[in-house]
């Protein structure tokens, strides 16, 4: 809600956050309506669904073994197909480390094997890695 993100946006500093109590306007707000267990629980991570995701969308997967893909480069494609065949038949939930192919994979392709212009002389000033493709370096 934009007009959410600009209220919050334009609140002082000191009604958003006093000594470690985070979120005191929103707590404020809400003293009437949430039990203090939940307004005085410590912070927590959120855990995306990547499971669901991977699951529901194969294609996803199939990208970490197309041809196109650099991942090779690095890791290897048989042992990437093995985690894969073991997710796909239930065998093991690694559905994380997939992920995390997933973005590895597309941070080379934005990153590493995009061609540069403004960071041509951080790849000159600094040794580059044998890994890095001579057409990037």
């Amino acid at each position: 809600d934009r007009q959410l993100m600009e209220f919050a946006a334009a609140l002082p500093p000191e009604l958003k956050i006093q000594g470690k109590l985070q979120k005191r306007v929103l707590k404020a707000a809400y003293r009437d309506v949430l039990p203090p267990t939940v307004l005085n629980r410590p912070k927590r991570g959120f855990n995306p669904p990547v499971w669901h995701w991977l699951k529901g969308n194969p294609a996803l997967l199939e990208r970490l073994l197309r041809r196109e893909s650099r991942l090779g480069d690095y890791i290897q494609t048989d042992a990437v197909r093995s985690m894969i065949q073991r997710f796909q038949s239930n065998r093991e939930d690694n559905s994380t480390q997939l992920w995390s192919l997933l973005v590895l994979d597309r941070w080379l392709d934005q990153q590493v094997y995009t061609p540069r212009r403004i960071a041509d002389d951080a790849y000159t000033s600094h040794p580059p890695s044998r890994r890095i493709p001579q057409h990037v370096r």
